[in-house]
């Protein structure tokens, strides 16, 4: 209630909120509705022209498609409302596509809460699961992405993943062809929205390695594996079937806007083989103990629920490594113009499962253990607050260094320096 409440205010006190890259999933949506092509051309100049949105534009070019098919049926939703109002349209557009856009966004990043919930709930009780929920949305980076900047596809990448750990814990899908398919569906989706998601497929694989006890390893749990198999690599077929969206999108785009494809900056891109770990996670721009430090919280959570129910931690506490590994190589890992480490909102459901290991520990010496967890989450809110009101006052630049020491690594490659490393 409280986070709608704060998405609502938000959009009434602005008349928009998709902006920055979350633009890069809507204006195709706009105009895959408006001129039948995802080829964006004078609907962003249209908008900016009418006040609708002030802020700079990345080049849109760099977006997976995948969310904009997914929250289709929010504009139609738009669509509906703006007739039976008589709403003003620009372009197309009116202010009911983009509450529709958000609050369709808000909706599936709930659900995916909810199927956290029933994770941590099952092993660790539900009041633990319901304040392991809270932190996280309080704590973590997922919650400006509810409330405030709901456009993007971080919630509902959260929503995905976690709907995979639900199916992957708690329904017998290595014994169940239709489970089967669902956890396959949902791996599917997961990568549409985000490619990076496709590292959770290693959850499959995990269950073999640390079987629960329903899942007995045989040939039928081989061969409903392979079918799960089937849904990230579905995903990604989706993805290259939509690599002339960019292609074509580079042609019509606005002089305005930056080809970072073209960008002759070095060290930008993906590096594998050189991931800047100690960046992401102390040293470099919005470093991730700095920006969520009670996150360091969840992650020694994942590393005791490893221990105490290896089956369930340590697959979940691979999965967010894999996610820091790729987050650490990107050139850009540290997501600047946002607020966090955004990347990372992905292992939402991972971290919870982690702060629902440390209440079961506090509470089992402690009786006053909720007393302890509210304390955490008005922590977390103050702290996540104050960190929003300083970017959104300018004190925290919003794509500049703000280092807590050393050097980022690749902090003179994104000001065209020399050599970072």
């Amino acid at each position: 209630v409280v986070s709608l409440g704060v998405l609502l205010a938000r959009f009434g006190q602005l008349g928009f909120m998709i902006a920055g890259d979350g633009l890069g999933y809507f204006l195709p949506a706009v105009s895959l509705r408006v001129d039948g092509d995802p080829l964006i051309g004078d609907e962003l100049e249209a908008m900016r022209a009418a006040g609708r949105w002030s802020l700079p534009v990345e080049p849109l070019s760099g977006q997976a498609p995948g969310l904009t098919f997914v929250l289709m049926p929010a504009w139609w939703a738009g669509e509906a409302a703006a007739d039976l109002m008589g709403a003003t349209r620009v372009e197309g557009v009116a202010w009911t596509h983009e509450l529709a856009w958000v609050l369709l966004s808000f909706a599936v990043g709930w659900a995916g809460l909810l199927a956290t919930w029933r994770v941590v709930g099952t092993v660790l009780g539900r009041d633990i699961g319901a304040w392991a929920v809270v932190a996280v949305v309080a704590g973590g980076p997922l919650g400006y992405y509810l409330a405030l900047e709901p456009g993007m596809a971080h919630a509902v990448s959260a929503a995905a993943v976690a709907g995979v750990v639900w199916v992957w814990w708690l329904r017998p899908w290595a014994r169940d062809w239709r489970w089967a398919a669902v956890l396959a569906v949902l791996l599917a989706g997961a990568v549409v929205v985000r490619p990076q998601n496709a590292l959770w497929f290693g959850l499959v694989p995990a269950r073999w390695v640390w079987p629960t006890a329903p899942a007995r390893r045989g040939w039928g749990m081989a061969l409903r594996s392979g079918v799960v198999a089937l849904g990230p690599l579905a995903g990604a077929g989706f993805l290259v079937l939509h690599a002339d969206w960019q292609a074509g999108y580079a042609a019509v785009a606005p002089a305005t806007l930056v080809d970072l494809s073209a960008d002759p900056r070095p060290h930008h891109g993906f590096h594998p083989l050189e991931p800047a770990l100690l960046n992401v996670f102390l040293l470099g721009q919005r470093p991730l103990l700095l920006w969520h430090p009670l996150l360091g919280a969840a992650l020694a959570g994942l590393v005791l629920g490893a221990w105490r129910r290896p089956a369930l931690g340590f697959p979940l506490l691979l999965g967010v490594a894999a996610q820091l590994y790729i987050i650490a190589s990107w050139y850009s890992g540290w997501q600047g113009a946002s607020v966090g480490l955004r990347m990372i909102s992905g292992c939402a459901v991972a971290l919870a499962v982690g702060f629902g290991f440390v209440l079961h520990a506090v509470a089992r010496w402690r009786r006053g253990w909720r007393v302890a967890a509210a304390g955490l989450a008005v922590l977390c809110v103050v702290w996540s607050g104050l960190l929003t009101l300083g970017y959104m006052t300018g004190r925290i630049p919003a794509a500049e260094p703000w280092l807590i020491g050393g050097t980022d690594r690749y902090a003179a490659a994104d000001t065209g320096g020399g050599d970072a490393r």
